[in-house]
This record gives C-alpha cells, sequence and structure tokens, in this order.
C-alpha cells in the first residue's frame, strides 16, 4: 500500500461520506478472535472481514489501545489502529485499501465533526496503537513486523503535521 498523505479537508470529507452512506447506527455483530478469544464487533460495513485482535481484552472484549488487523477471505484487507470499549471501536484511525478513515467512532461507523482536535486525537490514538504492536513483534522477534508498524505508527503520527 502507497503512502497516503491525508490532510483535515480530506478526512473530513472521507468521514461524512462514510457517515452518509453508512447512517449513524448499525446491526452488527460481536466475533471471537481465535487468536486472542477476545469478541470484537464488526459493524455492517466489515460484515464479512474476518478480525485479529492485538491488546488487552476486558471480560471477554477487545478493549484499550490495540490494533483489529481484519482479513477478507484469508488475505489482508486492513486495520483499526486506536482504542475500543467493550469491542468497539471508539477513536482512531481505520486503514482499508482506499486510505484511512480517522475520527470517533459509534457501532464502528465514524462520526462526523468539524473539529480537527478529533481528528488530531484519533490519528495520536492510532499512531499509539501501532507502536505498541510494534513493541509486541519486537518483543518476539519479529522484527521486520515490527518495522512495518513503526512505520504506520510514523504516518499516522504525521497526518495532522
Amino acid at each position: 500500500m502507497g503512502t497516503n498523505k491525508v490532510d483535515f479537508r480530506m478526512a473530513r470529507l472521507v468521514a461524512a461520506t462514510v457517515l452518509c452512506l453508512g447512517g449513524t447506527a448499525t446491526a452488527g455483530e460481536f466475533h471471537t478472535d481465535k487468536f486472542s478469544n477476545c469478541q470484537v464487533f464488526l459493524g455492517d460495513a466489515q460484515l464479512g472481514l474476518r478480525p485479529q485482535w492485538h491488546g488487552p481484552c476486558v471480560n471477554g472484549n477487545a478493549h484499550g489501545v490495540g490494533v483489529v488487523r481484519l482479513f477478507e477471505n484469508g488475505n489482508f484487507y486492513g486495520a483499526f489502529f486506536g482504542t475500543l470499549a467493550g469491542g468497539k471501536w471508539q477513536t482512531g484511525v481505520l486503514q482499508t485499501p482506499t486510505g484511512y478513515t480517522a475520527g470517533t467512532f459509534i457501532d464502528n461507523a465514524v462520526q462526523s465533526t468539524d473539529d480537527r482536535n478529533v481528528l488530531i486525537r484519533a490519528f495520536d490514538h492510532g499512531a499509539m496503537a501501532a507502536n505498541r504492536l510494534a513493541d509486541d513483534f519486537a518483543s518476539k522477534g519479529n522484527h521486520e513486523s515490527a518495522k512495518y508498524y513503526r512505520e504506520i505508527a510514523r504516518k499516522l503520527a504525521s497526518q495532522m503535521d
């Protein structure tokens, strides 16, 4: 995937487009990640994808700062970098083949905002999550993956410069 430099105007446009297309509430469903044994919520837009959670698990649900890697038919599709509560995305950045979507999320759907601080906070949460995953890979000796996620963290941290 190439470098995606998202500016504030583009992030707002993507957020507004996703909100208009996806509505404000989704049915969605919880899925158990077979590696972490944590429940991860998938909203309507993510149904059909398989989640893989890298982060803390509280009461059986993905919770706290981490990364949800998303797979489609066994192939990497994208990832959510940020903060989850009760298995649902809260604040962070969704990376897909078409680029990044940043902000606050309700039922895994980004919420429209004109507040630049919300987007800055989302990219900060995303960078923190990517760095934690890089640390985890490094501690397990997987230096290539650690390097990859450090680069993702750098890109996310630089989005609002």
